[in-house]
């Protein structure tokens, strides 16, 4: 799968949630969630956020509060 293929899934399959200046991302799995990571700053300047949380489940596995990517 193409790296724009696989981001598009993504997105097509994520919840994503603007919660004040975060923007919050439920990814379906890690590798998902690594997309979102990888897209960050474009995310960011896309929704007008400062800060990502990325989610598998109800797990954090990225937060730019941080500069971490915990899993990914």
């Amino acid at each position: 799968m193409m790296p724009s293929d696989l981001f598009l899934r993504a997105v097509q399959t994520a919840e994503i949630e603007l919660l004040g200046e975060t923007l919050s991302v439920m990814a379906l799995d890690f590798h998902l969630a690594h997309c979102f990571w990888q897209r960050r700053q474009q995310l960011c300047a896309s929704f007008g956020c400062e800060l990502i949380e990325i989610y598998v489940g109800d797990r954090l596995v990225a937060c730019d509060r941080y500069q971490a990517s915990v899993d990914l």
